[in-house]
């Protein structure tokens, strides 16, 4: 067995193509909620560090369905779906996913800001903003609760322990990317039929600057509602239209997703 194969989709015709990315989805979301479920007992059981740990996990689960809706939606002529297609084991890739999932943009060019600001390798922040250096958030966040590290800091170096304190505060829900996740596979979005009628919808759309997101909704609206006159809505799904028009955002696939190189020493 290969692992980290995914790049060997982009040889497969629509028909495979769909059946695999409905299998894909359908795994992630499974394991995201199972994570998801454990996690929120262990934050019952006061066990907050390993708590965060699996709600990190989770999120990144279920950001490969919003990953992988984004391969349908994203042409297959150009150099963008093999791009998209890598994002699937990409962390920083993944963590963007995930923080998208709780935004609600404007329009576009919101999108465009916030992926740039979550892109950079080291910016600068504290009580003026500029006070000190500081690493890509979505990756130190993530490493700083998985593991031990010896760190360089404007005071020297020292180790760097997991601490709890060092991770996010969570209530007893699910994290946004789970929910959404959860949304479009209960809706019936995973069917390989319903995603043939999201890559013919969704393949020749492009959002240039400027693009309001009423323009966005109107065509998530356009789909779900081709998908329910072709039956490929389930009953969740019909009961949850509005959810989806309002939650299903303006695809990521033609943004850079790779960090952004910064140098420690300009910012300083």
């Amino acid at each position: 067995m290969i692992a980290k194969q995914i790049l060997l989709l982009a040889n497969l015709p629509d028909s495979e193509l769909f059946a695999e990315v409905s299998v894909g989805m359908q795994a992630a979301l499974k394991n995201a909620l199972a994570l998801s479920h454990d996690a929120s007992f262990l934050l019952k059981s006061e066990r907050k560090r390993a708590a965060d740990i699996l709600f990190s996990i989770a999120e990144e689960e279920a950001a490969k369905v919003q990953i992988l809706l984004d391969v349908v939606r994203c042409p297959k002529s150009g150099p963008a779906f093999a791009v998209q297609l890598k994002r699937f084991n990409d962390h920083l890739a993944k963590g963007i996913y995930a923080k998208y999932s709780s935004t609600r943009p404007a329009d576009i060019d919101e999108v465009a800001r916030f992926v740039g600001d979550e892109r950079d390798e080291y910016y600068l922040d504290g009580p003026e903003d500029i006070d000190w250096v500081f690493r890509n958030q979505i990756l130190q966040g993530r490493e700083e609760l998985f593991y031990v590290d010896y760190v360089a800091t404007d005071d020297g170096c020292r180790w760097l322990e997991p601490m709890y304190e060092y991770g996010r505060m969570r209530l007893l829900l699910e994290p946004a990317a789970v929910n959404l996740a959860a949304l479009f596979v209960r809706a019936g979005m995973d069917n390989p039929k319903s995603l043939e009628l999201i890559a013919d919808k969704w393949r020749g759309v492009s959002f240039p600057a400027g693009t309001h997101w009423q323009v966005c909704a109107q065509q998530n609206r356009e789909t779900v509602v081709a998908l329910h006159e072709r039956s490929l809505l389930t009953e969740f799904g019909q009961k949850n239209v509005s959810r989806i028009i309002d939650e299903w955002l303006f695809p990521l696939w033609p943004l850079d997703l790779k960090t952004r190189r910064v140098e420690p020493g300009d910012l300083r």
